[in-house]
């Protein structure tokens, strides 16, 4: 018998997948997903030419007219650059 998944695990697992194949489909080279350490999380870094890319995935619905810094506030990007310069020793 399989558990009940929050609905929001599900939806950001979604997405995340949609990201994946999105960027797949433009010749990207997924090198992770879901990276963690203690400093933070990065959903998918990947790989063009000589461009390391390090994504964060925010699934909302389609008629959300929303501002990305509103999002992906200050705090979180302060983490997520962390966690790339971690990534990267």
């Amino acid at each position: 018998m399989l558990l009940p998944i929050d609905k929001h695990i599900r939806i950001g697992c979604a997405g995340e997948l949609f990201a994946k194949a999105w960027f797949e489909e433009r010749s990207y080279s997924i090198v992770a997903q879901n990276w963690r350490t203690a400093r933070g999380e990065i959903d998918l870094i990947a790989t063009k030419r000589d461009t390391l890319v390090f994504i964060e995935v925010k699934t909302l619905p389609h008629t959300a007219l929303t501002d990305l810094d509103i999002i992906v506030g200050k705090k979180k990007q302060t983490r997520i650059y962390n966690t790339a310069q971690y990534f990267l020793s």
